[in-house]
């Protein structure tokens, strides 16, 4: 349960753990990157972020049925880099590897800052009828709403996610 585009992760540690709030259900992972091959950069405005790096942290977070896959990065001393949100066609949890329909659709925050990314991958993909319409629009729909949950609960969300990651860091030691 991690970004597998990735593969600069050379060795790692991982927890995948049911989840269960206000009778929502999914799964959440933190995997503790031990080794890279080289540094995971990207860039937010001017700057280039560090995501993945020896002794960075990514929890992720899946609930059944949303349409929403938190992907969460941590630094080595435990602060929240980013949240990276993919907007989903759905989540599915009720496996030992949870996955999703990834719906093109991005949020990403840093510094507290809300930024959507690839709305032009989402308009393509209805244009050349690789998504339906419902899909289309159930994307677009998710991606605001969180947009504006976001806005309006940001510390309640860092809080949130860095409650998760210090519960989860203390099961993998």
């Amino acid at each position: 349960m991690y970004r597998t585009e990735w593969t600069g992760i050379l060795r790692k540690k991982q927890i995948i753990r049911p989840f269960v709030r206000c009778e929502r259900h999914g799964k959440i992972s933190l995997l503790q990157i031990l080794e890279v091959r080289e540094p995971f950069v990207r860039p937010f405005g001017d700057e280039q972020v560090v995501l993945a790096d020896t002794g960075y942290a990514w929890l992720q977070l899946a609930l059944e049925g949303e349409r929403v896959w938190y992907t969460v990065m941590f630094d080595p001393e435990g602060k929240l880099v980013q949240i990276y949100a993919d907007i989903t066609d759905g989540n599915i949890t009720d496996t030992e590897d949870p996955r999703f329909t990834d719906m093109y659709l991005d949020l990403v925050v840093y510094k507290k800052e809300i930024r959507v990314l690839d709305a032009d991958e989402l308009e393509q993909a209805y244009r050349q009828g690789m998504i339906s319409e419902d899909q289309y629009r159930h994307a677009r729909k998710a991606g605001e709403e969180l947009q504006v949950y976001l806005q309006g609960h940001m510390d309640e969300v860092y809080t949130f996610f860095a409650e998760q990651y210090t519960w989860l860091r203390d099961e993998l030691k």
